[in-house]
This record gives C-alpha cells, structure tokens and sequence, in this order.
C-alpha cells in the first residue's frame, strides 16, 4: 500500500466534497506557502497540494484517479508522482487557474472539462501515425528530387519523419505519466528534427507541458509558434489556443485567457472554457520612472 496519495495530501477522506476538498486546499495553503512560512520543506509540500488540488478539484481527473487507485489493489493509497495526465486530442490539459505567486496562489473549481483524456491521446497518436505513413508514401513514390540527387533521399526523410513521430508519441507518453521534465524534452528533441509537416502538432504539445511546469511565458511562445503554422491545421489550432489559455490564465491575465478559450471553442466545440468569474487578474508592473526633483 503506497502512502501520500492527493487524499492524505489534503487531509479528506475519499468520499469528500468538492467544498471539503477546496476548504482542506486553502487551509493547506494558508499553512505551508513559502511566502509566509519559514520551513524549508514548505515549497515542496505546496507542491504537492497543489498536484492533489488540480486533480481532486476536476470531476474527470478525479475519476480517473479514483479509477488508478482501484487498479492498484487500494482504495485509499496512491503514490501522488502517478498523477493522471490529461492530454485532450494531441495534447489538451485541464483548465489552469491564474496564480500571481510562484503558481500558489488560491484556485478555483472549473466547471467543466473536455471528453476523457484516454481517448484523445489515442486519436493524437494515431494522427501522427497517419501523417508519417501518408507523407512517407508520397516521398516513396516522387523519388529524387533533381538530376544528381541521390537515390536514398525519400528513404532519409521518410526515416526522419518517423523518428519524429516516434518522438512526439513519447513525449506525449511521459506528460501522461506526469514526468513533464522528461516529456518536454522529447517534444524539444522532436522539434530539433525540423519536419516542419509535424512543428505545429509539436509545438501545441510543447505548449501544454510547460503550462504543466508553471513556464507560462515559454507556453505562450510555443502556442503562439503552433498557430504560425499554415494549412488545414483546426485540431493543432485549437489546442495551441486553448493551452494559451491555460498560460495566460496562470499570470492572471484574464482578458486574455478568456479571448484564447473563446478562439479554442469557437475551432472546437468541445474546449468548454473554464469558469474564470472567480479569477483575480494581476496588475501589471508599472514601468513608470519618476523624475528626480
């Protein structure tokens, strides 16, 4: 029986309310933030009750939580490092909510979410397969691509797009693992290979993951490079807006997030946006320099 699942993290039972769990989450949260508590393990444990919060707070993460720790053969431990991922078409991760401080601060319950994650992590994969297959047979079939070229120029793009694929599969394999580290790093690695047919789906995935690791601005920039991308590209298009969302939303930059959902929902009627009423957006810096007297 493995200990520290979300539950003994926040303190509830596992039949708690939504109201319990976000009461236990503010208590938790006014005890251990690193801004007012002195105790070295004090960011690590936000940490953690900020993984349990996320998912416990989410009627689908929470299921499928729920689900993980039946499978186990417990019904009250779970080790919290097996967090249900939640990856939603190539890469659709759960509402974020805006936080000011270190990625800390108070969050507030989402309303709703898109369809189960397991299912569109399937169809993201298989889409990437799809690509590999039908732009390797076209490679295959044109063959050199001038007089002196050499002959096994399809085979060397056909094998690069491959690789990349198989990158992209892994990378959204370990992000379902919740090694987000890890994940990223695939994803970069994918995107070092410079199949420019796959940068969109690559960079939408790459987006995701850094909201995942509170690297907002670095989310935005990928989301914003995915969107670059031209073509018949709605699938790619939509995630990449709805995770700029999710970035945005984290910095507390409301107005924003909220027109980001609004393009992800207007491409995909399935991106609900999240219920932000509660959100407090955050004042931006004054670059003001006031001149001696």
């Amino acid at each position: 029986m493995v200990e520290n699942n979300y539950y003994d993290i926040l303190g509830v039972k596992k039949n708690a309310t939504t109201k319990e769990i976000n009461n236990a989450y503010r208590r938790l949260t006014k005890k251990w933030h690193p801004d007012h508590c002195k105790d070295p393990s004090a960011e690590e444990k936000m940490i953690a009750i900020n993984e349990a919060i996320n998912v416990l707070r989410d009627p689908i993460l929470r299921k499928n939580y729920d689900e993980q720790l039946e499978l186990s053969g417990s019904s009250d431990k779970k080790d919290h490092g097996e967090t249900p991922y939640n990856p939603q078409k190539t890469y659709k991760p759960k509402p974020q909510q805006s936080h000011s401080k270190k990625s800390y601060s108070k969050k507030t319950e989402p309303k709703k979410t898109g369809i189960p994650h397991k299912y569109i992590l399937a169809i993201g994969i298989i889409f990437v397969i799809c690509i590999a297959v039908i732009i390797g047979v076209i490679l295959t079939k044109q063959g050199p691509f001038g007089a002196g070229a050499p002959v096994n120029i399809s085979a060397n793009t056909t094998s690069t797009l491959t690789s990349t694929g198989a990158l992209y599969t892994k990378s959204v394999d370990l992000a379902n693992a919740g090694n987000y580290q890890e994940a990223l790093d695939a994803a970069d690695q994918a995107l070092a290979m410079n199949v420019t047919s796959l940068t969109g789906l690559i960079q939408s995935n790459r987006a995701g993951i850094l909201v995942m690791l509170h690297r907002d601005n670095e989310a935005i920039t990928a989301a914003d490079a995915a969107l670059a991308v031209e073509g018949n590209l709605t699938g790619v298009h939509s995630i990449a807006w709805y995770n700029k969302g999710n970035a945005l939303r984290a910095l507390g930059r409301i107005a924003e997030a909220q027109d980001a959902y609004n393009h992800a929902y207007a491409l995909d009627n399935t991106l609900v946006p999240p219920d932000m009423s509660a959100d407090v957006p955050v004042a931006p810096v004054s670059t003001t320099i006031k001149s001696p007297s």
